[in-house]
């Protein structure tokens, strides 16, 4: 396994169900390696979608113990058909990323997280 290196103007995709994955840029990329952790940086803020921002560097997802994305849902179409298990986080802060806490007054839970597999609304128009 690779592993570090510098990759400019970097590309990774992001999938659509039933579609062209987007090209998404994530500008000059470089895989550092730090006690035996790597750590992929980019120059352009972006969201992390696919695995190739880090089998660009050679890395291969299957070798490593755990693989951590910093993300608030977006990867999940990339990383879930190659991972055994996802963990969500929630940081402390402003925000809280676990919606199921949030009081909405009234909330559509026909929709994930409430659902794992929402029922489409309008079945007839697909």
């Amino acid at each position: 396994m690779k592993g570090d290196g510098y990759i400019p103007n970097m590309v990774q995709r992001f999938p659509q169900s039933g579609g062209t994955a987007i090209p998404v840029p994530c500008g000059d990329s470089v895989c550092l390696k730090s006690q035996g952790i790597y750590i992929v940086v980019n120059s352009i803020r972006t969201q992390v979608f696919h695995p190739e921002v880090f089998t660009h560097f050679g890395l291969s997802l299957e070798t490593l113990a755990i693989v951590v994305v910093k993300s608030i849902f977006h990867f999940h179409a990339g990383f879930a058909p190659v991972s055994a298990s996802i963990f969500l986080m929630s940081p402390p802060g402003a925000l809280n990323m676990n919606f199921t806490e949030i009081p909405y007054t009234k909330p559509d839970l026909n929709k994930f997280p409430w659902q794992d597999t929402p029922t489409l609304p309008y079945p007839s128009l697909l």
